[in-house]
């Protein structure tokens, strides 16, 4: 059973990128507004078809703002687009 969940969650994960990739980019292309919330939209499907349950504590801060992560694995990156519109940079020598 757990191989069927895992192969489902895959599949879906895929169908999501392979529409909301091209969907994006359009967005960003002819400035839709609404081309922000789309990756965050993609974050919460992952967390939620993973069924990681998070805590928060505190607050992000408002807009503009930095936020800087030491983050230990792949999920934290979407753990943290999950909870607010951010944008992603690696360092130089990644």
């Amino acid at each position: 059973m757990a191989a069927i969940r895992f192969a489902l969650v895959m599949v879906l994960i895929v169908v999501f990128a392979a529409i909301g990739l091209p969907l994006h980019r359009l967005a960003f292309r002819f400035g839709w507004n609404w081309h922000q919330r789309l990756p965050q939209l993609f974050h919460r499907c992952l967390v939620w078809l993973l069924q990681i349950r998070t805590h928060v504590r505190g607050e992000i801060a408002a807009p503009p703002a930095l936020l800087v992560a030491n983050h230990v694995s792949w999920v934290d990156i979407s753990l943290l687009g999950a909870l607010a519109p951010l944008c992603f940079v690696a360092k130089d020598d990644v």
